[in-house]
């Protein structure tokens, strides 16, 4: 007998500070940019769609802000990884 274990966890995404979070259940340890892309959320804005490092992590074209402490800072979503229940703004 097989036991398959799937560990997730939970990702709370805001379009900006006004809105209401999105909740979804991500896989543990998925890189957020590659999440939010999946999910049709770019963490990108203009032009930035399509001039970006493609989640290389060298140009800060995807950054988001995440709750951290009871504030919000600005991160690269290609170097998150999803390891905690998080919350995230887009920009």
């Amino acid at each position: 007998m097989c036991l398959s274990m799937s560990f997730e966890v939970l990702l709370k995404i805001r379009r900006s500070l006004d809105s209401e979070p999105v909740s979804i259940r991500v896989p543990l340890g998925k890189k957020l940019r590659k999440i939010l892309l999946e999910h049709h959320l770019s963490p990108y804005q203009r032009e930035k769609k399509i001039f970006n490092c493609r989640g290389m992590g060298i140009c800060g074209t995807c950054k988001v802000l995440v709750l951290e402490n009871g504030q919000w800072w600005e991160r690269r979503s290609c170097q998150i990884q999803c390891f905690h229940e998080m919350e995230i703004q887009l920009k």
